[in-house]
């Protein structure tokens, strides 16, 4: 089928549905690493779990996260922290900091 306009073929169509599993598999499987490993996450660690290059990995992370892999750390871990310290005001500093890194 030829391309009329900007309507995408049954090919194109797939591709892009493909396109996005593959986008929201990535994300999962990145939230879940760093959840299974808050502790001692770090951006080395990620990369080389993922197989990919430092660069490859750092261009495929900001174009599904928007941001760089320590931001998003940084940021899972705030939002960890404040979880706890919700569910348990009276958490002392060191607990917490050995359970989000």
């Amino acid at each position: 089928m030829l391309k009329c306009g900007s309507q995408e073929t049954p090919l194109e169509n797939q591709k892009i549905r493909e396109s996005q599993k593959g986008n929201i598999l990535f994300q999962k499987e990145v939230n879940e690493f760093i959840d299974n490993h808050m502790d001692s996450v770090t951006v080395e660690l990620l990369f080389t779990h993922f197989g990919m290059q430092k660069k490859e990995f750092y261009q495929k992370f900001d174009s599904y996260f928007h941001q760089t892999p320590g931001e998003y750390i940084r940021k899972k871990r705030k939002e960890k922290a404040l979880s706890i310290l919700k569910s348990d005001p009276n958490t002392d500093k060191s607990t917490l900091a050995k359970q989000v890194g």
